[in-house]
C-alpha cells in the first residue's frame, strides 16, 4: 500500500471477499501509526472471528495507530473485540424519544 504524505487515516467498507484486504490494512496501520476504519462489520459476520485473531497478534503496535469498527447491531461480533473496545452508540435524539410518546 502506497501512503501519500499525511494520510493518516485509511478506510474500507466491507462486504464479500474483503477480508484479506481488510486485514492488510489492520496490520499495516498497526506498523506504521494509521487510523484505519473499517465499515459494515456486520456484512462479514463469517469474518468477525478472524479479525479477532488479528488484533490478539497485534503485541506492539505503533503509538499513534487507531481501528474504528463500524456495524449495524449484531450478536454476531466477538466477545474478545466488544470487551478490548470503546463503544460508541448512536440512537434516537431526546426530541424523537418525546414525539414518539416514549
Amino acid at each position: 500500500m502506497r501512503l501519500r504524505p499525511g494520510a493518516k487515516l485509511k478506510y474500507m467498507a466491507l462486504g464479500q471477499g474483503m477480508g484479506p484486504k481488510a486485514q492488510e490494512l489492520i496490520e499495516t496501520g498497526a506498523t506504521r501509526g494509521l487510523w484505519i476504519m473499517l465499515q459494515n462489520c456486520h456484512l462479514l459476520p463469517t469474518w468477525l472471528k478472524t479479525l479477532e485473531k488479528i488484533l490478539e497478534k497485534i503485541t506492539k503496535p505503533h503509538p499513534d495507530f487507531r481501528l474504528w469498527l463500524t456495524t449495524e447491531p449484531t450478536d454476531r461480533f466477538p466477545l474478545g473485540v466488544l470487551q478490548r473496545s470503546l463503544k460508541v452508540g448512536k440512537g434516537a435524539s431526546l426530541g424523537t424519544a418525546f414525539e414518539i410518546g416514549t
